[in-house]
């Protein structure tokens, strides 16, 4: 192995040279991950940073190697202090492809080894992206497995039938005549957030394949955590709901993201309606009242991308038949603490 230094990055003493270098580092990474987005800038990337110490239960943990003054692998571990999920932390491991196979990936393996112990974390999640193939043949070489196989989806606006989205409003104000459309620009009212906690956790209905993962649970303080960070990197969020008129209940929700780096591409976050509320159109009225806003409000944008697993068979009808396509394959991985260290024993 060549002549490198293996540096924590602390984001309360490093410089701006620092910050720089992680930042050229972080753009190499992009562009061969998701090479039609544009490079982000240097202040977008330091406030990516300060964007971390938003969170009161939550810790990144950044370890850098560094060869001839720049960075040329790094490794992410997040550790959420929640009521749920604590046997897990999630990861990030990249190296510059001049790099691999140079034993730098498993050097910060090790690392992240180190950090679950500290934390008593037992299972390793990570994922990888099929633009970059040695992703997966470094999960597979420590024997991780594949627990949910899904695509960045993406809608190309100018191809859009517009007439289909109209019809899909149209259905939906006559199948759901007890449902009324709003938005929320911006942050979350205060005098709803319990209700938006409970809208937002049916989420846990969405399909998780083979990922050993708890219900997700969620607090206000934990919302509003999510939206001063937001506000640090001047992400703008939208989301229109739908609520039953009688009740007053929240029954769905759809949300989408937008930041000025990449601001010809808007990125769709969930979309769940409650399983009471299912069978009234809800979703496709939901999806169809943002992309119209999207075009709207923001005419400069030519893309939306979403996450979607690939068995979740119903969002992939929607997205389907609004004109989304395959565009990025990934795999979330999941590797036990006792089996890499078993590995690392042997080798």
């Amino acid at each position: 192995m060549i002549d490198y230094e293996l540096r924590l990055f602390n984001p309360k003493t490093a410089t701006k040279d620092d910050y720089k270098a992680r930042c050229d580092f972080l753009n190499l990474v992009r562009k061969e991950a998701h090479p039609d987005d544009p490079a982000v800038s240097l202040e977008s990337s330091i406030k990516k940073v300060e964007s971390w110490q938003v969170y009161e239960d939550v810790s990144v943990t950044v370890w850098n190697i560094w060869i001839d003054n720049k960075i040329v692998a790094e490794l992410g571990a997040v550790v959420a202090y929640r009521e749920d999920n604590k046997h897990l932390i999630d990861l990030s491991i990249n190296v510059l492809s001049d790099y691999r196979r140079r034993g730098f990936g498993s050097l910060l393996l090790k690392k992240a080894i180190t950090i679950a112990k500290e934390n008593k974390r037992t299972l390793l999640m990570f994922r990888t992206t099929a633009k970059i193939p040695a992703g997966a043949e470094f999960a597979k070489k420590y024997k991780a497995e594949v627990g949910i196989d899904t695509h960045v989806n993406r809608l190309t606006l100018d191809k859009l039938d517009r007439n289909l989205m109209k019809s899909w409003i149209m259905e939906a104000r006559a199948k759901a005549k007890d449902f009324e459309l709003g938005l929320w620009d911006g942050d979350y009212p205060e005098n709803e957030i319990k209700e938006i906690v409970t809208l937002i956790e049916v989420m846990n209905t969405a399909p998780i394949d083979d990922l050993d993962i708890e219900d997700f649970k969620l607090t206000p303080e934990q919302l509003r955590q999510g939206e001063a960070s937001l506000r640090v990197t001047a992400t703008e969020r939208w989301t229109y709901f739908v609520r039953h008129k009688e009740s007053g209940e929240l029954a769905g929700y759809t949300e989408t993201y937008w930041n000025l780096d990449n601001p010809k591409t808007v990125y769709q976050g969930d979309t769940g309606v409650l399983p009471k509320y299912r069978g009234h159109a809800l979703g496709r009225w939901l999806k169809a009242a943002m992309v119209e806003k999207v075009l709207r409000d923001r005419p400069d944008v030519e893309y939306i991308n979403t996450g979607n697993a690939d068995s979740n068979k119903h969002m992939l009808a929607i997205n389907k038949a609004m004109g989304f396509e395959p565009y990025i394959a990934e795999q979330d991985w999941q590797l036990r603490l006792e089996q890499v260290e078993e590995y690392f024993s042997k080798h």
